[in-house]
C-alpha cells in the first residue's frame, strides 16, 4: 500500500448517489441543439401528453380543483354573499324610483351594467357551489339512512339466529323433560278445545230453544190480541144494544150514550114501542159508526201530523249536520292549501340555493296562478251557497204547494199528510246519504293534511340541518 501511494497510482473512480446534478444518458441530440440538452420526449416534433402538460405548466393555466370527501371543513371557496330575493312591492318601488331618477350618461350606465353583470356571475357561482354542497349533503344523508336500515336488518337476523341457538341449547340440555312438557301442554290444549266445543254445542242448543220459545210466545200474543179485539167488538155490540155505558164506565166506548139514556126514559114513561126502539137503535148505530170513523180519521191525521213534524225536525238536524260537515271540509281545504304553500315556499328556498334568482316573469306567472286559485275557491263557495239556497227555496215551495187548506175534508188531509211524510222520508234518507259521503271526504282530507304536514316538517328539518352545517 505504501509503495502504491508513493508511486502516485491513480485511484479508482468512486460513484456516489449525489442527485444535485442530473445524470444525463448518452444521447446524440446534444449536437443538434447546442448547449441545452433535451430528452427524446421534449422534442417539439412529438406532441405527447407530457409536452402538453409542460406547456400548460409554463403558461400558467389554472389546474382543475380536486374534489375530496373530507367533511371536516366545508368548502367555502367561491362563496361571497347571499342576497335576499326582492318581493313584488320592493320591485315596484325600485322601478318607480328608477323611473323618477334623471337619466345618466351612457358611459356610466354601461359601467353600472358591467358591475351588475359581474355581481350576477359571482352570485351564480355562489349559488352553484351551494347547490353542489346541498346535493352532496342530501346524498350523504340518504346513504346514511340506507346504511342504518341495512344494519338494523342485520341485527334482527342475528337476534333471530341467537334465539334459535338458545332454543337448540335448551332442547339439547333438557331433551326428555322438554318432550314430556310439550306432550302435557298438547294434552291440556286438547282438553281446552274439547271443553270449548261442548260449551259451543250447549250454547247453540240453548239459543235454538230460546228462539223456539220466542216464536211460540209471539204466536200466543197474536192469538190473544185477536181474541181481545173480538171480545171488545162483542162488548161494544152488547153495550150498544142494552145501553149500559154508564154502568160499565167505558169512556172509550161512549158512542150511544144519549140514545141509551133517552131509550131508558122512554121505556120508563111507556111512550115507545118495540118496533120504534129497533128503528132508533139502527139509526143510532149508523150515527155511531160515522162518529167513530170521523174520530179515527182525526186520530190518524194527528198521528200523521206528528210523524211529519218528527221528520221535519230530523231533516233540520241533518241539514245542520251537513252545514257543519261542509264547514269542516272548507277548513281542511284551506289548511291543506296553506300547507301546500308552505311546502312550495320551502322548495323555493332550496332551489334558490341551487339555481339563479328567478326572473320577474316567473313571479308574475306565480301571481296569476294564485289569483286563479283564489277565483276558483270563490266560485266553488258561491256555487255551494247557491245550491243550498236553491234547495231551501225548493223545499219551501214544495211545502206550500202540498199543504192543504184547513177547510178541506179529513180524507184529503190524511192523503196530503201521507204524501208529505213519504216525501220528507225520502229527502231525509238522501240527506243522510250525502252526510255520510261528506264525512268520508272530511276524514280523507284530514289524512291528506296530516301527510302534507309531515312532508313540510321533514323538509324544514333537512333545510335547517343543512343551513346549520353551512354556519
Amino acid at each position: 500500500m505504501l509503495k502504491e501511494i508513493e508511486g502516485k497510482k491513480s485511484l479508482k473512480h468512486v460513484q456516489c448517489n449525489d442527485r444535485s446534478t442530473p445524470i444525463l444518458p448518452r444521447c446524440k441530440s446534444q449536437s443538434k441543439t447546442g448547449e441545452h440538452f433535451l430528452y427524446e420526449s421534449e422534442k417539439a416534433q412529438q406532441s405527447t401528453v407530457h409536452n402538453e402538460l409542460l406547456k400548460q405548466i409554463q403558461q400558467g393555466i389554472q389546474l382543475k380543483s380536486v374534489k375530496t370527501n373530507d367533511r371536516s371543513k366545508p368548502q367555502l371557496e367561491g362563496l361571497r354573499k347571499f342576497r335576499r330575493q326582492m318581493t313584488i312591492e320592493e320591485q315596484i318601488q325600485k322601478s318607480v324610483s328608477m323611473a323618477s331618477i334623471a337619466p345618466v350618461n351612457l358611459q356610466e350606465e354601461i359601467a353600472v351594467e358591467a358591475d351588475e353583470m359581474d355581481d350576477i356571475d359571482k352570485v351564480r357561482d355562489d349559488l352553484q357551489s351551494t347547490k353542489q354542497m346541498l346535493a352532496f349533503e342530501l346524498r350523504n344523508k340518504e346513504a346514511q339512512i340506507r346504511e342504518n336500515k341495512r344494519i338494523q336488518a342485520k341485527l334482527q337476523a342475528l337476534e333471530e339466529e341467537l334465539e334459535k341457538e338458545r332454543a337448540k341449547n335448551m332442547e339439547s340440555g333438557t331433551g326428555g323433560a322438554s318432550d314430556e312438557v310439550v306432550q302435557k301442554q298438547i294434552k291440556s290444549l286438547q282438553q281446552d278445545a274439547d271443553q270449548a266445543r261442548k260449551t259451543k254445542d250447549d250454547m247453540e242448543k240453548k239459543y235454538h230453544n230460546a228462539s223456539d220459545q220466542l216464536e211460540n210466545v209471539k204466536a200466543e200474543l197474536e192469538d190473544i190480541k185477536k181474541e181481545k179485539l173480538e171480545l171488545e167488538k162483542r162488548l161494544q155490540d152488547v153495550l150498544q144494544v142494552y145501553g149500559c155505558f154508564d154502568f160499565w164506565g167505558f169512556n172509550k166506548m161512549n158512542k150511544g150514550k144519549r140514545g141509551s139514556m133517552a131509550r131508558q126514559t122512554s121505556i120508563a114513561n111507556g111512550e115507545e114501542t118495540p118496533a120504534e126502539e129497533e128503528t132508533e137503535s139502527s139509526e143510532e148505530s149508523e150515527n155511531d159508526d160515522e162518529e167513530t170513523r170521523q174520530r179515527k180519521l182525526e186520530k190518524q191525521i194527528k198521528q200523521w201530523n206528528n210523524k211529519l213534524k218528527n221528520y221535519k225536525n230530523k231533516e233540520d238536524n241533518a241539514k245542520k249536520e251537513r252545514l257543519a260537515l261542509r264547514e269542516i271540509i272548507k277548513k281542511h281545504q284551506t289548511a291543506m292549501k296553506e300547507e301546500q304553500k308552505k311546502f312550495k315556499v320551502l322548495q323555493k328556498e332550496v332551489n334558490k340555493m341551487a339555481a339563479l334568482m328567478k326572473d320577474e316573469e316567473s313571479e308574475e306567472d306565480e301571481d296569476d296562478d294564485e289569483k286563479q286559485e283564489s277565483e276558483d275557491e270563490t266560485d266553488e263557495d258561491e256555487s255551494s251557497e247557491e245550491s243550498e239556497t236553491e234547495e231551501e227555496d225548493e223545499d219551501s215551495a214544495s211545502e206550500k204547494s202540498m199543504s192543504e187548506p184547513e177547510d178541506s175534508p179529513p180524507a184529503k188531509k190524511k192523503e196530503n199528510y201521507i204524501n208529505r211524510v213519504k216525501r220528507h222520508e225520502s229527502v231525509l234518507a238522501a240527506i243522510k246519504k250525502g252526510n255520510f259521503m261528506l264525512k268520508t271526504n272530511a276524514e280523507r282530507l284530514q289524512d291528506d293534511l296530516n301527510k302534507q304536514k309531515e312532508q313540510t316538517a321533514s323538509l324544514q328539518e333537512d333545510l335547517d340541518s343543512v343551513l346549520s352545517e353551512l354556519g
